[in-house]
């Protein structure tokens, strides 16, 4: 099985393991990008020119 990142524009709203990247796609519904043992990659990260973009992380103690 292969991991995918199922993509709602360039945001990651699921992750799925399936055997190839066309049922990932049917499956689902959605476009979809593989990604490999050793990629970190989760619900809300960002799909940007082809590379995974973690979130911002905005301290709130610093706001204030």
């Amino acid at each position: 099985m292969k991991n995918f990142a199922v993509l709602s524009g360039n945001s990651v709203i699921n992750i799925i393991a399936a055997d190839s990247l066309e049922n990932a796609e049917i499956a689902t519904n959605a476009l979809c990008v593989e990604f490999f043992d050793g990629d970190y990659v989760s619900i809300g990260f960002n799909y940007i020119d082809g590379k995974f973009i973690a979130p911002q992380v905005i301290d709130e103690t610093l706001a204030e």
